[in-house]
């Protein structure tokens, strides 16, 4: 399908998706000897799944989870974690780089190193949202206008020069942030927020703090999401200890919008879900149905506290100036203390204990 003479294949993944074709930007990029081809839309039209999401391997439709994973993983620095885009990864690779014979349908294949094409496909994100930008130049008309009023004559040799000035129209997957009420003083290891408010340092953890965050998205989504039937069903596998009550477990798993059906030995399929979780659910299934649950609103706020923890930013993980902003803006107003597993987010210093320590009274 991806081969059809009817047009463009920006117009051809707007026919398969139903997206305007102007919601997508599209880039082709030599990352030697690599070369990608993306049509992706921006951050503003994003999905809650992956299913409008196609790769194509040397032209050849792939259904790979590790290259998933790779994808996913490049995506994040880009969309983080409010959706997906719908569109297109295409990957030219030299045969001798990639094994088709993994998969008897060849849908599966391995690269023989997976963190070139994690570079390749990370530069090719970074060029597409660079096409966004915009520059602006001030004209040297308009310069010539410009006049200094001084209070001493001042004679000036230096004659100006044409000047380009770049604005940066890059959208953000942010929301428009109101001004700061404490001042950010940097990241401690990838992994704490270092924050001065009210004459106190505030050392907080990123990954509980976005873990927080997500888990109360994922709520709300939660109250008004429908459940969808799976084109291609999950297969999970448990051992012999989650058959125990699994009546009342597949009667939890029902009322939460999951719906499973016995397969084989230690096998089930998971054959529907709600609509905002994708495969990577899969893990956190399999672990929940060796644990027993009596209360439904337990099991689904288990299930929602798992995956948010699957979502959040990790330990180590490099966040953007606007994303740390969000963070902490959410945070305060919303006065969020703990994780959703009940480990405080932050601790905070106050001057005297700090000016204590040190000996300073």
């Amino acid at each position: 399908v991806f081969l059809w003479e009817g047009g463009t294949i920006k117009s051809l993944i707007s026919y398969i998706t139903g997206i305007e074709e102007n919601k997508f930007q599209e880039i082709v990029i030599e990352k030697s000897p690599y070369q990608i081809h993306l049509v992706l839309t921006d951050t503003s039209t994003l999905f809650s799944h992956t299913k409008y999401i196609y790769t194509l391997v040397n032209k050849r439709l792939i259904k790979d989870e590790k290259l998933n994973r790779i994808i996913l993983s490049a995506f994040k620095t880009y969309y983080g974690n409010l959706g997906f885009p719908a569109g297109l990864i295409s990957i030219k690779a030299p045969y001798h780089l990639v094994d088709v014979n993994v998969h008897p349908a060849k849908w599966e294949i391995r690269f023989k190193n997976e963190k070139d094409i994690f570079k390749a496909l990370d530069s090719a994100l970074e060029e597409l949202f660079h096409l966004k930008r915009k520059s602006y130049f001030v004209s040297q008309e308009k310069i010539s206008q410009f006049k200094v009023k001084e209070d001493l004559p001042l004679e000036y040799n230096q004659e100006f020069t044409k000047k380009e000035t770049t604005i940066s129209s890059f959208p953000s997957i942010f929301p428009c942030q109101i001004k700061p009420f404490y001042k950010y003083l940097g990241t401690f290891l990838n992994t704490y927020l270092l924050i001065e408010k009210d004459k106190e340092l505030y050392i907080i953890d990123q990954h509980a703090l976005s873990e927080r965050i997500i888990f109360e998205n994922l709520k709300n989504k939660f109250q008004k999401a429908l459940s969808q039937e799976l084109l291609i069903p999950i297969l999970l596998k448990i051992s012999d200890s989650a058959f125990i009550n699994w009546e009342e477990k597949n009667r939890l798993l029902k009322e939460a919008g999951f719906e499973l059906e016995l397969f084989g030995n230690n096998e089930v399929i998971l054959k529907k879900m709600p609509t905002f979780f994708k495969e990577d659910i899969k893990s956190i299934l399999e672990k929940i149905l060796e644990e027993d649950f009596s209360n439904p609103e337990d099991f689904k706020l288990e299930i929602l506290k798992r995956y948010s923890c699957l979502l959040a930013r990790k330990k180590g993980e490099i966040l953007s100036q606007e994303e740390i902003q969000f963070l902490i803006n959410e945070m305060f107003s919303k006065n969020l203390k703990t994780c959703p597993h009940g480990r405080p987010l932050y601790f905070k210093l106050s001057l005297s204990e700090i000016e204590s320590r040190l000996k300073r009274r």
